[in-house]
């Protein structure tokens, strides 16, 4: 599977520097869920499993699983 390209704009790229490491993977996952084409509005909702965890982190799942309750 090949992985998402992201864009980050600079504001939520200096943002990310105050997050924690998990806390980033699970916003890049969420990012990666964004479709250029529609507009970003409050009323979509974006979630993250596990399993998109593990494969960003190249970890197990039941780490991603850690990792997210860490967050």
């Amino acid at each position: 599977m090949s992985q998402p390209q992201i864009y980050k704009s600079n504001a939520l790229v200096e943002a990310q520097y105050r997050l924690s490491v998990a806390e980033q993977r699970i916003m890049l996952a969420c990012i990666s869920q964004v479709r250029r084409d529609q507009p970003i509005t409050d009323d979509v909702l974006y979630s993250v499993s596990a399993a998109e965890i593990a494969a960003i982190s190249d970890t197990s799942t039941k780490q991603a699983y850690r990792e997210l309750e860490k967050a």
